[in-house]
């Protein structure tokens, strides 16, 4: 049976990569704990309740972790052949925040919408399932990269469809521009030809910039960020302040539950700003050690991935690790000051239920190839002229399990 496709089943599985599972479970401690320091005088300002945004904190990590454990034990066998079906799904989702009554708009973007009290936010979870699709369409196809029109086509069109909905009808840059740039490093990691790469580059390039001039408060953005003293109680309020409460909290931080610039001198300091309350309470070296625990997080999940012996599984692994730590960087750059303002949360920190969750999806995928054991006949990947499945072997060799049937 070609491990091109369907992956076949082996009766045992490993438990799951212990680095990984102890560096998620660090990482959420920690989240839980800088955001019950930072949200709790906002939780009283805006709900009259300090510990609003920690209780629903707690309910979405319970929600994350059963939707990790499901999906670290889910067939990806099943998953393969049902990609399209998800992505679908997933673009039809992406509509609902435009329906009246069912959408609704927060400070001029229309990402979420509701179901009873529960608000969903699905570009957050277009992220993960864009991943597995574009994962299953290169891994079927591997052999087929320098078809233009039939294999590179298909995902591209796909990916500015998904990325199109969020940015133009959503009105969410930030999210919308981390769907293609996770596009992009899928058909990086694919080894799709370099001259596709630059083109894909140039396009998104001049698509940024048009998106950008297209909307005034977008244009005030990078403005404030080149020069956030024209306008220091407007848009350059966030950056000044952010830089401030790391300022304050200097090399080893003023303790944590000590910061003041929560009070209210943050703006979103549940959310987007929360690192900087971090900064403000642990130091440079505490957030480095965040950092730190990020970069371990994705290093090992480039290692499993590298290691996994299959195509699919190889870009399922570096496409979810990938888009952990940027989204993660992304939201360190805009707190210090190296990228313009955006609604980037960070992975497992900032409050919010959808990007929780679909942090916790891709890092239970990530859990899931870990328990993937290899045969002592099988080759690695070896050399970067080929991926991992280049190397062909007997199906009798090594019998890629995924949880389908044998």
């Amino acid at each position: 049976m070609s491990s091109r496709f369907v992956l076949e089943r082996i009766p045992e599985k490993n438990q799951g990569d212990i680095l990984l599972v102890f560096s998620l479970i660090i990482l959420s401690g920690i989240g839980l704990a800088a955001l019950f320091s930072s949200s709790y005088h906002v939780g009283m300002l805006l709900m009259g309740d300090p510990y609003f945004f920690i209780k629903k904190q707690v309910l979405f990590l319970a929600a994350g972790g059963a939707l990790a454990f499901l999906t670290s034990r889910i067939s990806l066998d099943w998953l393969r052949g049902h990609s399209g079906i998800l992505f679908l799904i997933i673009l039809l989702l992406n509509l609902c925040p435009l329906i009246p009554g069912l959408g609704n708009e927060i400070m001029g973007a229309r990402r979420w919408f509701f179901i009873g009290p529960v608000s969903i936010q699905p570009s957050e979870l277009a992220k993960a399932v864009l991943v597995l699709h574009l994962a299953n369409l290169f891994a079927r196809n591997e052999d087929r990269l320098q078809d233009f029109g039939n294999v590179i086509v298909p995902p591209l069109v796909a990916s500015f469809l998904l990325a199109v909905i969020i940015i133009v009808l959503q009105n969410d840059y930030s999210t919308g521009a981390m769907v293609l740039l996770i596009m992009l490093l899928i058909f990086f990691i694919a080894r799709v030809r370099m001259p596709v790469i630059f083109a894909l580059l140039g396009t998104m390039a001049l698509m940024a910039a048009l998106m950008l001039v297209s909307k005034e408060h977008r244009v005030m953005r990078l403005v404030s960020f080149f020069l956030p003293n024209s306008d220091p109680e407007g848009t350059g309020y966030q950056l000044i302040a952010s830089q401030s409460a790391l300022s304050r909290g200097s090399l080893w931080g003023v303790g944590l539950g000590r910061g003041i610039k929560k009070l209210g001198a943050l703006p979103e300091v549940q959310s987007d700003f929360i690192f900087a309350s971090l900064g403000e309470e642990i130091g440079f070296f505490g957030v480095l050690a965040v950092v730190v625990l990020f970069v371990l997080f994705a290093l090992r999940g480039f290692w499993l991935a590298y290691h996994s012996g299959d195509t699919f599984l190889y870009l399922l692994g570096m496409g979810y690790s990938c888009a952990i730590l940027f989204q993660a960087l992304c939201n360190m750059a805009v707190v210090i000051g190296l990228v313009p303002a955006t609604g980037i949360p960070l992975p497992f920190f900032s409050a919010g239920g959808s990007a929780l969750l679909s942090a916790f999806i891709m890092a239970g995928f990530l859990i899931n190839i870990s328990r993937i054991p290899a045969s002592p006949n099988h080759r690695r990947h070896q050399g970067p002229d080929s991926l991992p499945s280049k190397l062909k072997h007997k199906a009798g060799d090594r019998a890629f399990r995924t949880g389908g049937a044998p």
